[in-house]
């Protein structure tokens, strides 16, 4: 059973941990995810392992300020190149930019495709976040 984020157009299916069994820290947070990123004329899909829990609950933390409107800005920000999602608030009625990359050859083909949304969608984003985080929480040493 796949675990689903929606962010805009971009669907991230979490699979599960890459390393179920490890016990060490650097390799026990890596997810295999598949990716669908979707706008008109386009869809593209990327599976791999480029997604780790603790940079999910990173963008969790900063997804949680930007609805409390305590900041203009979330990033999820990935130790792999494959994907970048930005999100930066425009105006004062609520309106966001959504800024989405995908490259799945990193040195060929890289996809970037811009959203607008509103603040109505962060708690739905959230949602997807703690869902994810609560079937594969960041593993540290002592939890593994």
């Amino acid at each position: 059973m796949a675990h689903d984020i929606q962010i805009a157009g971009l669907k991230l299916s979490i699979l599960g941990y890459e390393f179920p069994q490890s016990q060490e820290y650097c390799d026990a947070n890596w997810l295999l995810v598949s990716a669908t990123l979707e706008a008109p004329g386009t869809r593209i899909k990327h599976r791999g392992t480029f997604i780790r829990t603790d940079e999910l609950q990173g963008f969790l933390g900063e997804m949680k300020e930007l609805d409390a409107l305590r900041t203009t800005s979330a990033k999820l920000d990935c130790m792999e190149p494959d994907l970048a999602v930005s999100m930066q608030q425009k105006g004062s009625l609520g309106a966001l930019d959504v800024q989405v990359s995908l490259n799945l050859d990193r040195s060929r083909q890289a996809h970037q495709v811009a959203f607008e949304c509103d603040l109505s969608f962060l708690p739905g984003i959230i949602s997807g976040l703690e869902r994810v985080l609560d079937a594969f929480p960041v593993r540290t040493e002592t939890n593994v």
